[in-house]
């Protein structure tokens, strides 16, 4: 039965999307944006492997500055998995460099929470970075850059990146991966622009 109006949604979803306007000419920060993600995490021994479901969030307030939010549900696979849930809010300056290739230094207050029965931790620290975001074509976008986070008394350097595939000027898919000192990541996501 899920299955089927899973299916029914899809079918009633595809002809909106296919008929939507093309896509846009210019990069957009006015977005709603699903991602599914697996990876490892490089521990001492025998890495581990993770699974995060997340929602992020973007709105352009101002022609070079845009608000961002995301919340995150994942688990760690160890003895005893780890349930995982994550927040950050936060700041994107954005700068032209060309028509078509934006500068972006996203700053955030990031929130983790790590839960494996009666263990419970969470703490609070700070993620920066710096990267670019190029309009290939309009249909296809990329992005790369680095990402530094400090959260619980240890901090994480990342080189990320992803390509976009703008199907329609309401939907994009995009596949991407972080890849740091101590965890590596794909992701998978979805994205509705406004």
């Amino acid at each position: 039965m899920k299955t089927m109006r899973l299916l029914t949604a899809a079918a009633l979803l595809w002809p909106a999307l296919c008929l939507a306007e093309p896509p846009a000419s210019q990069l957009s920060y006015d977005f709603v944006d699903l991602g599914l993600t697996f990876g490892e995490i490089d521990t001492v021994g025998n890495d581990v492997d993770f699974t995060t479901f997340d929602v992020n969030g973007s709105w352009g307030f101002h022609k070079n500055l845009a608000l961002t939010g995301s919340v995150g549900f994942g688990e760690i696979d160890t003895a005893g998995n780890i349930d995982t849930t994550e927040l950050s809010i936060g700041l994107t300056p954005h700068f032209p460099l060309t028509d078509k290739i934006d500068l972006v230094v996203p700053v955030a207050i990031e929130w983790a929470e790590y839960d494996l029965g009666a263990f419970d931790d969470d703490d609070t620290g700070y993620s920066i970075g710096v990267g670019i975001r190029a309009l290939a074509s309009p249909a296809w976008e990329f992005s790369g850059g680095l990402e530094y986070i400090d959260i619980f008394s240890s901090d994480d350097l990342s080189v990320v990146g992803s390509a976009r595939w703008h199907i329609n000027r309401l939907f994009s898919l995009s596949v991407g991966a972080a890849i740091g000192d101590d965890a590596t990541g794909v992701r998978f996501g979805g994205r509705f622009s406004f």
